[in-house]
């Protein structure tokens, strides 16, 4: 397989985020632009955060004319991918590739669905690199370790290449190609950045045992960087945007080894010393790591309290802590000034309505600042996946593939409970958030949307799904985006009912 590509050296990533109520720059994505960069390689993005049509996607390609187009996916977005790909098919000269969780949890199935020509399996750094190394020199490609092709109708597997133990040798990652107002989030003040890789524990509904799995036994799939790596890259980061005022930590276990971590905010705080927010575990933290946390500038912590019934929690889900030990360590973290937003998912695999009440209640019993409520999703190839499957339990195949995100409603056939009571249970844990009001991050999640869409139509969508909060607050939001001038509505009412508009807008301030 030796693709005579025009050698233009021009790689276009395609970041699907569409409809998925997630707007910020794709982390891994960035990673592998100063990949591409070092390979000599022009670097685009198509960033993607709502529909647009099949011929505009394929438009904007021409113009960009590149040799390859690299697509990131997370598996609700395959539906895109199929669209996208398939809009660009009969394109010359261009090699179609698709990494990121969703490609290497199916990657037969991408390959089947798409018009794609080859899956990255597992990290992408040492697969691009040499795919690139390959292409400049005209050489084959089909044995390339880390990839999966489709050669005339077949699918060749090719093993996972290594992946890079010292992250110390990777490029500090490139966001210049994302929007500002995604780099710079929350009123112009967060930053995002990503220190380790992998994560060390095993919950059933997540895509992290499953990739680590992809790789030979007995390697250390969670892996941190030394300690000065990771402070020059906040270094640099800050550098590139010194308005920056806080860093949030992508990670998705940053204190799972304690010693690295603590000996990390000793350094953060005497070479940084911004706000920070991280995501943990509850059970990963204790007295002595919270002070320090607190003490250098931790304002706000991500965890994932998921179901609030304990054995559920355990059996089902495999995060094996007990509610006590949550609520004497979330109490901790609140006693520290600490705020806690809380992941939480509704419509689990055999899940009652009492056991969703439970999910409610514990919120409350720690009183949880913010969270988000989602519908279980089923990973292709996880653990939970596979019992979805054998109690048939998944969707059709048209159902699950027209669900791009995990807020909208649930994702699998439910047998203990029905969809009504899902939604009734999502509504009140979010209506509880949204009585949260002294906390700025439910007023952000609800406009920042916007300010990439920039229409009517995102607005009311999130409005409907917010629907349930009280009537109070989300006059305050209304107002909030009235006084952006958001589409044809907000200059209507200032122009024409301007003591509406002065009343919304004096209920906001």
């Amino acid at each position: 397989m030796n693709y005579n590509l025009p050698n233009k050296k021009h790689l276009v990533f395609v970041d699907l985020a569409i409809d998925s109520f997630y707007y910020a720059v794709n982390l891994g994505v960035a990673a592998l632009i100063p990949i591409a960069k070092n390979c000599g390689f022009k670097v685009s993005l198509i960033y993607l955060n709502k529909k647009i049509s099949a011929k505009k996607f394929k438009d904007r390609i021409k113009r960009l004319n590149p040799d390859l187009v690299g697509f990131s996916l997370m598996w609700p977005q395959i539906n895109h991918l199929i669209n996208y790909s398939q809009a660009i098919a009969d394109l010359p000269g261009i090699l179609k590739i698709c990494g990121g969780p969703g490609a290497s949890l199916a990657p037969e199935t991408v390959l089947n669905k798409a018009a794609i020509d080859g899956v990255t399996i597992g990290e992408g750094e040492i697969p691009l690199t040499n795919l690139l190394k390959k292409i400049n020199q005209h050489q084959d490609i089909s044995d390339l370790a880390g990839f999966y092709w489709k050669i005339n109708g077949q699918i060749k597997k090719n093993p996972p290449s290594a992946f890079i133990t010292d992250l110390s040798t990777l490029p500090f990652p490139d966001y210049s190609l994302y929007p500002r107002s995604l780099i710079i989030q929350y009123e112009g003040k967060n930053i995002s950045a990503k220190l380790t890789r992998g994560c060390p524990f095993a919950c059933t509904y997540c895509s992290n045992k499953e990739l680590s799995q992809l790789y030979p036994p007995g390697q250390h799939f969670f892996r941190l960087p030394p300690i000065d790596y990771a402070i020059n890259l906040l270094k640099n980061l800050i550098r590139q945007y010194p308005q920056a005022g806080q860093i949030n930590f992508a990670d998705e276990t940053l204190t799972a080894n304690k010693e690295w971590f603590k000996n990390f905010l000793r350094a953060y705080a005497q070479n940084i010393k911004l706000p920070y927010t991280l995501m943990t575990r509850m059970d990963t933290l204790d007295s002595e790591t919270i002070k320090l946390m607190k003490t250098t500038g931790c304002f706000y912590i991500w965890v994932g309290l998921e179901s609030g019934n304990e054995s559920f929690r355990k059996q089902l889900l495999g995060r094996h802590y007990s509610n006590q030990q949550f609520i004497a360590n979330a109490k901790l973290v609140k006693q520290a000034g600490i705020q806690i937003y809380t992941f939480n998912m509704f419509a689990l695999p055999f899940e009652t309505a009492e056991q969703m009440a439970q999910t409610v209640q514990l919120n409350k019993d720690i009183r949880a600042d913010r969270g988000q409520c989602s519908f279980y999703y089923p990973f292709p190839g996880t653990q939970m996946y596979e019992l979805c499957k054998k109690n048939n339990l998944l969707l059709e195949q048209d159902s699950i593939l027209n669900l791009t995100n995990y807020n909208s409603q649930p994702a699998i056939k439910l047998v203990n409970t029905t969809k009504e009571q899902c939604l009734h249970y999502q509504g009140q844990l979010v209506n509880y958030f949204a009585n949260q009001e002294a906390n700025p991050y439910f007023r952000m999640d609800w406009y920042r949307a916007y300010e990439e869409d920039g229409s009517l139509k995102t607005s009311l969508r999130l409005s409907l799904f917010y629907g349930w909060a009280k009537i109070k607050y989300a006059v305050k939001m209304t107002a909030l985006i009235i006084d952006r001038q958001i589409g044809k509505v907000g200059i209507f009412l200032k122009k024409n009912y301007p003591t509406i508009y002065q009343r919304l807008k004096k209920t906001n301030d």
